[in-house]
């Protein structure tokens, strides 16, 4: 039987002989919009054209890579169980692996065939990189590859699964890096400290599964920074609200409105 093979690929863009411009540090680029703030940029991405370099990944990996200076940071999971979790990092300029690091799984690996384990986007905040699994696993290195934490969120909330898999993204803003946890059994979001991974804050989300992701919005009129996540949840429950919540990225979100609905959500928002 064959065996399919992930890859990374870099495509270079506008013919330049740099492929690095400005950083994409998260899911969806700076903003968390899928817009890039560069300029010159080239309409068509053609592989025969453009591709500078492409490398396999040494497991499954539907995350989408974020880019760091000249660092591109991406992660797999592998193993018959994908209960090995990877975080790659490989040179913009022509792919070299500069460094990878291994962990085994603490949670639950199970998911859907059309999915994986290293579904979840990883985030930068400039000097560390966040990468979490659909295992709930959460890990915290610089950028030589050096563990800084690793923090299993089912230790701590046991009741957190999802059969199908998990794939909500990561941000990182203002010294916390902030995960969105939420299944039909228990649902929450964290706001973790960035230098240590103990929390910050916790809000109860309602539960049901859901797939969106947290995304870090502009400054607003009154100079107050949200972070925004939809969430989804069945008119018979009693927990928080489904709607758009935000805060500033240090203090737990707030309700800034309600839409109700009674199925799972899986949009990003942006602003």
């Amino acid at each position: 039987m064959k065996r399919p093979v992930y890859l990374l690929s870099l495509l270079l863009v506008a013919g330049r002989a740099a492929a690095w411009g400005a950083d994409w540090p998260q899911f969806r680029g700076p903003h968390g919009n899928g817009a890039s703030d560069e300029t010159g940029l080239a309409w068509r991405l053609d592989a025969a054209e453009n591709l500078a370099w492409q490398v396999a990944l040494p497991g499954r990996g539907l995350s989408s890579p974020i880019v760091m200076g000249d660092r591109v940071f991406v992660t797999a999971a592998s193993g018959p169980r994908q209960e090995e979790l990877r975080v790659l990092c490989h040179r913009v300029a022509d792919g070299k692996l500069l460094w990878e690091r291994r962990f085994w799984a603490t949670g639950r690996t199970m998911c859907h065939p059309k999915t994986c384990v290293a579904a979840p986007s990883p985030a930068s905040d400039g000097e560390r990189v966040y990468a979490l699994f659909s295992s709930c696993d959460l890990v915290c290195l610089d950028f030589d590859g050096r563990l800084v934490w690793l923090r299993g969120l089912t230790h701590d909330y046991p009741n957190v699964s999802n059969s199908l898999g998990m794939s909500s993204s990561l941000v990182a803003d203002d010294g916390v890096v902030v995960a969105q946890v939420e299944t039909d059994t228990e649902s929450y979001a964290l706001g973790l400290d960035v230098l240590t991974g103990v929390n910050r804050w916790r809000l109860d989300r309602p539960r049901l599964a859901n797939w969106t992701s947290p995304s870090c919005c502009p400054p607003m009129p009154a100079r107050v920074r949200s972070l925004c996540n939809p969430a989804a949840v069945s008119p018979r429950s009693k927990s928080a609200p489904a709607g758009l919540f935000g805060t500033t990225a240090k203090a737990p979100p707030r309700l800034l409105r309600v839409h109700r609905r009674d199925r799972a959500c899986s949009c990003h928002p942006s602003a």
